[in-house]
């Protein structure tokens, strides 16, 4: 079976397709929902939540605006953001003065494997890494993130400043860098 028949079977409401569906992108989008939350249990809510949507509105997907991977993964960002402005994310945005962590050794920082960087940017403060993840990983502009956070685009800017502020602070990022 084929992604378009996927697709057209998930619109049609078939259960195998559904589960095809949700076989072939459920670590992807896991993955996704757990760089916006750290605890495995919202992180799988956010998740289920989101194919729920995926498939609730599958018919709206437009093969013309973009790949069924980009529509799907703007849900699961949506939804990974909802369960974490539950979490009280506004109240989230701190200044670099609040954090004392020790610097991380480079050395340490490039053995981690993805759960371990996981780990990792998960002691940043949820804003900064709530706009991390929007700005560098899933490439959306300040205004996006302004609109779907309901912040200024000013703050979402100030607030990927901090993210690599702390970054910088927490690893020698270019003896990363020059690693790879």
């Amino acid at each position: 079976m084929n992604r378009l028949q996927i697709i057209n079977g998930c619109i049609n409401k078939d259960k195998k397709c559904q589960q095809k569906l949700y076989a072939h992108y459920a670590g992807w989008a896991a993955t996704i929902c757990r760089r916006y939350i750290y605890d495995n249990e919202k992180a799988q809510e956010a998740m289920q939540d989101g194919f729920l949507r995926v498939l609730n509105n599958i018919e709206q997907f437009d093969m013309e605006k973009g790949s069924l991977k980009q529509w799907m993964a703007r849900i699961f960002i949506n939804c990974s953001l909802k369960i974490t402005k539950k979490e009280a994310f506004n109240n989230s945005f701190s200044s670099l003065d609040d954090m004392d962590r020790e610097p991380m050794d480079p050395n340490e920082f490039y053995k981690m494997d993805g759960e371990g960087i996981l780990r990792f940017l998960h002691g940043m403060p949820v804003g900064y890494k709530t706009v991390f993840n929007m700005s560098v990983i899933d490439g959306y502009s300040h205004k996006e993130i302004a609109s779907s956070l309901k912040i200024s685009e000013i703050t979402s800017r100030s607030q990927l400043f901090k993210a690599k502020k702390w970054l910088k602070k927490n690893v020698d990022v270019k003896e990363i860098q020059s690693r790879m």
